[in-house]
């Protein structure tokens, strides 16, 4: 039979239009749209508890922002929920998944009511996301 073969992330890792671009093919994405913007995907993996200003600008604008985060009260080797849950609030990215939840954290469902109301998302095996 056929194979079907689907693209997903196709533009490189800063996005297109890149953040604070100028250049002719960033300002055809921004004025265009469509097929001419590529969506930026953040993924912070095993992250200590303390975010840096980098990571932070990096997170501000990006389209969806994945996190790992083990436990949910704050600890000194990873970032928590409640780490997350206080980045988000101070940020503008649209989307926000925290996955990598060990047995020390809360259950699928505890989390989904913790947060909720901060439009973050639990992951499970099998989710899928449209960005």
């Amino acid at each position: 039979g056929l194979l079907n073969i689907r693209f997903l992330g196709t533009g490189a890792a800063e996005g297109i239009p890149s953040l604070g671009c100028t250049c002719q093919r960033c300002r055809l994405a921004r004025k265009e749209g469509g097929i001419n913007v590529r969506k930026q995907v953040v993924h912070f993996t095993d992250s200590s508890y303390e975010l840096s200003d980098l990571h932070r600008y990096i997170a501000k604008e990006a389209d969806l922002v994945i996190f790992h985060t083990p436990t949910f009260e704050t600890n000194r080797n990873h970032l928590s929920v409640q780490n997350v849950i206080s980045l988000v609030k101070d940020s503008s990215s649209k989307q926000a998944i925290i996955t990598h939840i060990n047995h020390n954290n809360l259950s699928h469902a505890e989390l989904v009511e913790r947060v909720e109301p901060w439009g973050i998302t639990v992951a499970y095996d099998g989710l899928t996301m449209e960005v």
